[in-house]
């Protein structure tokens, strides 16, 4: 679906729920910065590239279960640093990410017609705040609430408590959710019987 096509189907729905990570904004956009970073640390100047390459390669392929391990094997360094390089990568300062490679403007454009929106994300509470900062996100949404397995699974998608949570009566009110993950973003839509549309944002 395009973001012209996205824009028509929002058009009748007062609650917009949406996901972060490849739907408001490319995650590629944060790889890319995060496993510089790593790189930088790792590696001498000459073999930055080379570790770059094969991290982005092989994040989504049978080696990304264990991406930071197997990185690490593949270039025999030491095990040890598995721990270190995950630091980095959650901790990582968001330079990269921008509102116009995003779909700010869009989301801008629903609040200013009036529209409730709330932005739902999986992962770490940190991580995913330095996101939605570096966007300039909690500045247009309603609610955000932000599922950190490590802390607790009350607002992680797909449960349905993340609604109740806002307060939000999902029986009375037209509601909709945008993401790119028919499992757990459609999942969620599911649970509280709301409509759901899988968007990924353009790379």
């Amino acid at each position: 679906m395009t973001i012209e096509n996205l824009k028509l189907f929002t058009s009748n729905y007062s609650y917009i729920f949406f996901d972060l990570d490849d739907t408001i904004y490319p995650i590629s956009d944060y790889d890319k910065g995060a496993f510089k970073n790593i790189c930088n640390k790792l590696f001498s100047a000459s073999n930055i590239e080379i570790g770059y390459e094969w991290l982005l390669n092989n994040k989504y392929g049978i080696l990304g279960d264990r991406l930071f391990l197997n990185f690490l094997k593949h270039f025999h360094l030491p095990l040890d640093l598995e721990n270190v390089c995950t630091k980095m990568y959650q901790s990582y300062n968001c330079d990269t990410l921008s509102k116009n490679n995003s779909l700010y403007q869009f989301v801008y454009d629903l609040k200013k017609q009036g529209k409730f929106l709330f932005l739902l994300t999986n992962g770490n509470y940190k991580r995913q705040e330095r996101k939605i900062q570096a966007l300039g996100l909690s500045e247009i949404f309603d609610g955000i609430a932000i599922g950190d397995p490590q802390v607790s699974n009350d607002l992680m998608k797909p449960n349905i408590d993340i609604a109740k949570h806002f307060g939000i009566n999902t029986n009375k009110n037209k509601c909709l959710m945008i993401g790119d993950n028919e499992y757990i973003d459609g999942g969620f839509a599911r649970n509280v019987k709301i409509d759901f549309v899988k968007f990924k944002f353009p790379i």
